[in-house]
């Protein structure tokens, strides 16, 4: 298979999380030289349609974040189709079970022999805690819950993950050919939203991750750039420090 992470020149993706198209390009069109790809997710696509995956592809890679969650046939669809639009990754629920992991990763393997593709299985939210958690999920700790669904996606053959930073570690340690995607990324002196997981990019790094998901920080900056340039200096410096 052809890994979608083999398109990534640096390890961030950039999360277009605005309403304007318009907004979505000038940010495009500012960094894509210094980040290793794009996450587009429902509120740009839903206003605009599929041309904005399509156009922003043409600038570094897109990762499609719709979680996918329904009957493995719909979820199947879903997929192909986001394949044919341009996207390199795309996001599906680790929560729709054995029988759509099982087929999406034979849609995986197929998409991925005509060009570079990955799919991303999504473990648990970082808006959640444990006292957040949906009714029927299971009373046990955050860490079991996506140590579990992670077991779920490997014995599937995902293996390409979205998780916290917070259990980054003990992933790692369990699954280590993975590929692991933190969102919930923030510098020390940045906010943390509605994020209940979250983690600095160099201890994501550290701990595994192998990219990283970062938005409104970005967003919000009153330079975009000048912010990346210093997160990039930021992981180089890290980069360094393991050799």
């Amino acid at each position: 298979m052809k890994s979608a992470f083999s398109l990534l020149k640096n390890p961030l993706f950039l999360a277009l999380d605005v309403d304007d198209f318009l907004v979505a390009k000038k940010f495009v069109k500012e960094t894509a030289d210094l980040v290793g790809g794009f996450k587009i997710g429902p509120r740009l696509v839903f206003r605009y349609g599929t041309d904005v995956i399509k156009e922003i592809s043409q600038s570094a890679p897109v990762f499609l974040d719709f979680k996918f969650y329904d009957i493995p046939s719909t979820m199947d669809s879903s997929i192909r189709s986001a394949f044919e639009c341009g996207a390199s990754f795309a996001t599906i629920h680790c929560l729709a079970g054995g029988d759509a992991l099982k087929k999406l990763f034979e849609t995986e393997k197929e998409l991925s022999s005509k060009r570079p593709f990955s799919l991303l299985g999504v473990t648990l939210l970082t808006s959640y805690s444990r006292k957040t958690l949906p009714p029927n999920f299971v009373d046990q700790p955050i860490e079991e819950q996506v140590m579990s669904l992670t077991g779920l996606a490997n014995d599937c053959g995902i293996r390409g993950i979205v998780c916290s930073p917070q259990e980054l570690k003990l992933l790692k340690s369990k699954y280590p050919g993975d590929h692991f995607v933190t969102p919930g990324i923030r510098l020390e002196s940045d906010a943390k939203d509605d994020q209940s997981r979250t983690a600095t990019p160099q201890e994501a790094l550290s701990w595994g991750a192998s990219a990283l998901v970062i938005g409104r920080s970005v967003l919000n900056a009153k330079n975009p750039r000048e912010y990346l340039l210093g997160l990039l200096n930021d992981i180089s410096k890290f980069n360094l420090s393991q050799k």
